[in-house]
């Protein structure tokens, strides 16, 4: 259930010392808390004897209410929160060490207080930021557990491994909002849920749309030809609405106009001379840059290679559009793209058998 300001998280230690410094519920009155001695961090040591910290801004994990400390949980079922502030109380032998955080809701929880959240939208790790405090026992800390921010509309979104929380909405409790809207880009509006989604994602400026593949489908947005379709989907331009030029090897150094639309046709000699140009780029650069951008369950996992694909199209872009000098991508271009998005002969394969998407807005390859 969601958590609230009255949570019992340690037993009070008398009826007396209860009512003249603690609330009703075990944890430290506001006059109380306001005398307290501030800690920058606190330590907490496990059964085994080994030494947790924590300190102010971590992230970490609460043994949830009601929840032995021997019961093993899954890591997606502890409570996160962020730590505020640590205060200790001094004149006990042991100090009484309590920590002021700020709740990171489960999707159940926020299904509980908004009918309408559709908790089937939201991944098993993912976390709601939310506008609640709590005073914390640091005897109900579990570790400190690494959360990453997710904004689907990032280009350069890094990855986030499928045993992180990520977070991607805020949620206030008083006026019962999620920002930014829990919903999508695709046709149905439905949020993207890496759990259980493949999306295919269209980069450039005026449509940023990640789409589910069955509603592509559905709705019939697949291409009718494979011819020039690398290409197609290499011109999709992260930074332009424009159809991308290319300059063409050769002395005289002209012009090839690519048109991103699906069925589009090349005159012979450019198709010749933007291949041969190709040839001259690192092969792991170009078929990375060529890849459809995809992310979800067989997408590559929450992020997908958006992040890869999108800096190799720019590298193969800057090096084709050079007017003089040979052709050339940075030194550092495998750093810059993960290098295990190049399809090997297996996932090759698999890639042949994924529909030829458009995209339903600018009808490019997606």
């Amino acid at each position: 259930m969601p958590r609230k300001s009255t949570r019992r998280l340690t037993f009070p230690k008398s009826q007396k010392s209860q009512k003249r410094t603690k609330n009703a519920y075990g944890t430290p009155s506001p006059g109380l808390w306001a005398t307290m001695t501030k800690h920058r961090g606190f330590q907490v040591l496990d059964e085994k004897d080994e030494m947790y910290q924590f300190v102010q801004g971590n992230v970490a994990l609460v043994l949830p209410e009601g929840v032995p400390p021997v019961n093993k949980l899954a890591v997606h079922e502890f409570w996160v929160c962020k730590i505020i502030e640590v205060r200790s109380i001094e004149d006990n032998e042991e100090p009484e060490v309590w920590a002021r955080v700020q709740w990171y809701w489960s999707p159940q929880e926020i299904a509980e207080r908004i009918e309408s959240f559709d908790i089937a939208r939201c991944g098993r790790f993912e976390r709601l930021f939310s506008d609640q405090f709590d005073l914390v026992s640091s005897l109900c800390f579990s570790c400190i557990a690494p959360l990453a921010e997710y904004d689907e509309t990032r280009l350069d979104q890094p990855t986030i491994s499928p045993d992180t929380f990520y977070c991607r909405y805020n949620f206030k409790l008083r006026p019962r909002r999620i920002s930014p809207n829990h919903e999508g880009t695709c046709l149905c509006t439905r949020a993207y849920n890496p759990d259980i989604d493949t999306m295919h994602f269209c980069p450039r400026p005026s449509c940023r749309a990640s789409y589910h593949r069955e509603c592509l489908l559905k709705a019939k947005w697949v291409e009718t030809s494979t011819s020039g379709r690398d290409l197609r989907l290499l011109c999709s331009n992260p930074d332009s609405d424009d159809t991308f030029e290319m300059r063409t090897l050769g002395p005289r150094r002209k012009r090839v106009k690519l048109d991103l639309v699906a069925g589009s046709t090349y005159a012979p000699s450019g198709d010749r001379s933007l291949e041969e140009a190709l040839d001259y780029l690192p092969t792991g650069l170009v078929k990375i840059a060529q890849l459809p951008i995809m992310k979800g369950v067989e997408g590559g996992g929450l992020v997908g290679n958006v992040r890869s694909v999108v800096a190799a199209r720019r590298m193969v872009y800057e090096a084709l559009m050079s007017v003089s000098g040979p052709l050339a991508v940075p030194s550092n271009w495998e750093e810059r793209v993960d290098l295990s998005e190049v399809p090997s002969s297996r996932r090759a394969k698999q890639l042949s058998k994924i529909p030829l998407f458009r995209c339903p807005q600018c009808q490019g390859a997606i």
